[in-house]
């Protein structure tokens, strides 16, 4: 509805899944130089507060603007399985329990339903994810202000994680070659 209203919207794109020899986001790997192993960070943060409450996020690179039409195409995760944002809201919609449910899981919605270690599922999250970034489009475009978490759970003590991949650098160098022809 939104390509409908603003066709030449272009929006901020989620942070690129970058392969790194030593380093992706926080994590870091100690290897030689010529090391066979690549890691990537995932553009996808959980925050865990001391209060209970779990929120996800995607990251994206605020200058790094991208058409809206194109905007859902973008890739969350590569690992266990591929994941862009429409295949996320697609999967869960359409099997996870929206208007027309289809009883038959993708391995997207498999691997979605599999709980995190913050006790809810990785669709959860990632629909969490999606609606926040959402609700923020909606608070730039509409100024509207809605509903915000308290910024005294961010002065306590949370947790914050993403979803990082390892693999050999093989199989990272075709998945990016792959993803970059789409």
């Amino acid at each position: 509805m939104l390509i409908n209203v603003h066709p030449n919207l272009e929006i901020s794109g989620l942070k690129p899944i970058n392969w790194s020899v030593r380093k992706a986001g926080a994590i870091s790997r100690y290897q030689p130089q010529d090391g066979t192993n690549r890691i990537a960070q995932m553009p996808f943060e959980v925050t865990q507060f001391i209060n209970g409450l779990t929120i996800a996020d995607l990251l994206v690179e605020e200058l790094r603007l991208v058409p809206i039409s194109l905007w859902s195409e973008q890739y969350v995760t590569y690992s266990p399985t591929e994941l862009t944002i429409k295949e996320i809201i697609r999967s869960v919609a359409d099997k996870g329990g929206g208007a027309h449910v289809d009883p038959s899981m993708s391995l997207s919605l498999r691997y979605m339903r599999k709980n995190s270690i913050f006790g809810k599922t990785y669709a959860e999250l990632l629909i969490i994810a999606v609606a926040r970034f959402i609700h923020f489009l909606g608070q730039k475009l509409c100024n509207y202000e809605g509903c915000k978490i308290p910024k005294e759970l961010f002065q306590q003590g949370h947790l914050k994680m993403n979803l990082a991949v390892a693999a050999h650098r093989d199989w990272a160098e075709a998945r990016s070659y792959r993803l970059s022809k789409d």
